[in-house]
């Protein structure tokens, strides 16, 4: 079975027939678009991923740092028989009891950047040091101010190795029996 083409569908296809293609500047402008497009895109994706890791590494530190100070603030909160005592501005000493129920002096403090938990040992000499923060932070300052007998005002500070900072303050009482 033959098909003939008469009028309008003769010349369409005698303009299909004549088509030879995309020129090769044609083709080289696309590529050169589609390059551009594609940058643009990839640029755009490359700095939301980089923003994205670098706060979600910031809230990880920043939980850590928070983590530090609720510490802190439950311990002081929890102290045996209301004794805690400010040695020194960036020195809280507080009572606390042993896994066998004995009750042991200990403090807190900042060593080489780092916030730490140490107890009294039998000798009178402090050890057993428990490190609060990450080594990717570096306590600054830490400030004990005493409200009252049994209250305190807790203020920390902290620097980020990619140089950010950030601060917290807390106040907490020891509760009275």
């Amino acid at each position: 079975m033959r098909f003939w083409l008469t009028g309008d569908a003769m010349l369409k296809k005698d303009y299909i027939d004549n088509q030879k293609g995309v020129t090769l500047l044609e083709l080289v402008v696309a590529i050169a678009l589609l390059g551009m497009l594609s940058v643009s895109v990839l640029m755009l994706m490359s700095h939301g991923i980089t923003y994205f890791g670098t706060t979600e590494r910031q809230i990880e530190l920043l939980d850590n740092l928070n983590s530090a100070m609720n510490f802190m603030s439950k311990t002081v909160r929890e102290t045996q028989g209301g004794y805690i005592s400010v040695a020194s501005q960036g020195e809280l000493r507080y009572r606390d009891l042993d896994s066998l129920g004995a009750e042991r002096l200990c403090r807190f403090k900042v060593d080489n950047g780092v916030l730490v938990r140490e107890t009294e040992t039998s000798a009178g000499s402090w050890g057993n040091a428990q490190g609060l923060t990450s080594g990717e932070i570096t306590i600054t300052d830490l400030v004990f101010t005493t409200v009252s007998t049994k209250t305190v005002k807790i203020y920390l500070q902290a620097r980020f190795k990619d140089g950010k900072t950030a601060a917290l303050e807390s106040v907490a009482a020891a509760r009275t029996e």
